[in-house]
């Protein structure tokens, strides 16, 4: 998989024989040495006049024609996954050149060959190269998923050169391309009534066959009516044929995720002095949880055939001062679920925020819910733990829906008449073992 790169910046690096005051020293001397008849000194002189002038010449010739390429094998993946990325250097030209190649790490990314840079404290991939007349060379990197994100490759600078070293020219290569890394998938647990009828598909027969999937033919039995004969294979096979059909299957649950029910600030008790640090640490870590949860969930409903969709507030560039409402429409398949997980993936945690900005924001949720979950037969509610916000998800969905509630802590039985449990009593993680 070819990324197109394009360059964004140029950036000269010289040595000693490029300096303007050590060349017009040398042009000096070798006026004098000329005129005073001094061979030897005129010699010492013009060579280093020539030798300026052609490091100058060849390093800026140097990042001409010099094509780069990134090959990752794969573009979405999960946690603890590798992905083997490739880098191509291309030298169109006859003139050979000495390239030194940086590449940031992504983010959510690791190498074991990556150094960390000592001004910025970015892990960087590096590697250096000889490339002689319209020579290619490659370069793979393994590099290990760590945790859910989305990252873009690059930017790349390629530093560019004469052989001797005498100086370089940088470029900036910037890639569109972007390498998502899924939630986690979870071992999911097996519920007891009333959950599992969420996630179990429930595709007994009636005696009115449904004819809207067609499955394939059998062996006429002379029991069925005679509209269900297929006789075009009839013909073909010389049998009667009979039409087989499969039970359709229109349960579609929306999945709502309040991302601001993690914002909520530390509680104020009295005598009690909250960190907020480690405050913030525990929503991400119940808020990274939670989207786990949701991805199993969704796995596990791809797999019963249902249709899913998913309703939650994302922060847009200014997501300090305003958050977006995204709603994932219902559909089935893996592309669906590929859609949900990156999704999931993109999802970021607010700040902590007062009451005022948290009630504005569940308002905007809400909303969008009462638009949104019209069409659906179940609703899963994804959240911190129990409060407003779930309250008031329910009163704008509908009091005749089906809602079951995943609370990150502090969960009981049953919220609001409807059946509540914890996420980690839906899905089992390595870390609940210990």
């Amino acid at each position: 998989m070819n990324i197109k790169t394009e360059p964004k910046g140029n950036e000269f690096s010289a040595s000693i024989f490029s300096y303007a005051p050590g060349l017009l020293i040398a042009g000096v001397i070798l006026f004098f040495a000329l005129v005073k008849l001094d061979f030897n000194l005129a010699l010492v002189a013009a060579g280093v006049l020539i030798v300026s002038f052609t490091a100058e010449l060849w390093v800026r010739l140097a990042s001409a024609r010099i094509n780069f390429a990134m090959r990752p094998d794969r573009e979405r993946l999960f946690p603890d996954e590798t992905l083997v990325l490739e880098l191509e250097l291309d030298n169109d030209k006859f003139l050979p050149v000495w390239v030194n190649l940086e590449l940031p790490t992504p983010k959510h990314l690791e190498s074991a060959e990556s150094f960390t840079r000592g001004t910025t404290g970015e892990n960087v991939l590096q590697t250096g190269l000889r490339l002689l007349s319209w020579e290619r060379s490659s370069r793979p990197w393994r590099l290990t998923a760590k945790r859910r994100g989305v990252s873009r490759l690059g930017p790349a600078l390629i530093s560019a050169g004469d052989l001797l070293g005498l100086g370089t020219r940088t470029k900036s290569w910037a890639s569109p391309r972007e390498i998502i890394v899924f939630p986690r998938r979870l071992q999911m647990l097996p519920l007891d009534l009333p959950f599992q009828e969420y996630f179990g598909m429930h595709t007994a027969r009636g005696p009115v066959d449904d004819p809207a999937w067609y499955a394939g033919t059998r062996e006429y039995s002379g029991t069925r009516p005679a509209k269900n004969i297929h006789w075009k294979a009839s013909a073909r096979l010389g049998v009667l044929q009979e039409k087989l059909f499969e039970p359709t299957y229109h349960r579609k649950v929306l999945f709502i995720f309040d991302t601001e029910s993690y914002t909520a600030p530390p509680p104020q008790e009295e005598g009690v002095v909250c960190d907020p640090s480690a405050w913030r640490q525990k929503a991400e870590c119940d808020f990274e949880r939670m989207l786990e949860t949701l991805g199993t969930l969704a796995a596990a409903l791809m797999e019963t055939s249902a249709s899913f969709g998913l309703v939650t507030c994302v922060p847009d560039p200014q997501w300090a001062k305003e958050l977006k409402t995204s709603i994932l429409s219902a559909a089935r398949g893996p592309e669906q679920l590929g859609l949900f997980l990156e999704t999931l993936a993109r999802l970021e945690l607010p700040p902590i925020s007062d009451s005022e900005t948290t009630l504005q924001r569940s308002r905007r949720l809400t909303a969008a819910l009462a638009e949104a979950s019209r069409h659906y037969t179940g609703l899963v509610y994804c959240g911190a733990c129990p409060g407003e916000g779930a309250k008031d998800a329910v009163r704008e969905t509908g009091e005749r829906k089906k809602i079951l509630y995943v609370f990150s802590r502090d969960a009981e039985p049953y919220f609001e008449n409807q059946p509540a449990c914890l996420a980690r009593d839906v899905c089992f993680a390595q870390e609940d073992a210990k």
